[in-house]
């Protein structure tokens, strides 16, 4: 059993390392575009600027508990989720973790073996396979889901899922559609 990125490269690490360093790049130029719109929020709202905001929430059994907002901003469309942390975390890495520790994955401190072994072990741990008998992942604060819907893919098609997951309904995790989360800010 192998990483999809390196069946996807026959495993040729070289061109998954390319792969991961572009995606690396463009989540990069998001938490740019994220800075700068907080580091203006707080002038926009002064200057009694309106933004356009949306949110999405749940709308699962008449539950409106708020799981994103989407801005529609000069640096493009952000879209900003924070997904608590739930004790069944700890047995299976989660989409958007799993994507998240494939942005922050390290390129430059990895020889070709370790990032082989990094890659297969992202996969046991997102099937929900032990991995030398230990847990993945202890108790940790809620993660970020980012991303600015305005920034085009990586050369190879990649765009980061837009992961929802409301704490009272934690088997329903739902990637949203990026035209529909960019329609709520119109």
């Amino acid at each position: 059993m192998s990483h999809p990125l390196l069946e996807q490269h026959g495993h040729d690490l070289a061109a998954v390392r390319a792969v991961l360093a572009r995606r690396r790049a463009r989540h990069a130029t998001v938490v740019e575009h994220l800075s700068a719109f907080e580091a203006s929020f707080d002038a926009q709202i002064g200057a009694g600027k309106q933004l356009r905001r949306a949110d999405v929430r749940c709308d699962e059994g008449g539950c409106r508990d708020a799981l994103a907002k989407v801005f529609s901003v000069r640096e493009g469309v952000l879209f900003i989720g924070r997904i608590a942390w739930l004790p069944s975390d700890q047995l299976t890495l989660r989409a958007w973790e799993h994507e998240q520790y494939l942005i922050e994955t390290d390129l430059e401190q990895m020889d070709d073996q370790v990032l082989q072994r990094w890659l297969d072990q992202l996969d046991q741990w997102s099937q929900g396979l032990p991995s030398s008998g230990e847990r993945w992942l202890k108790a940790r604060s809620a993660s970020r889901v980012l991303d600015d819907l305005a920034e085009p893919a990586t050369a190879d098609g990649w765009l980061p899922g837009l992961w929802v997951r409301c704490r009272r309904h934690p088997g329903h995790a739902e990637e949203l559609d990026r035209a529909s989360v960019v329609a709520t800010t119109r």
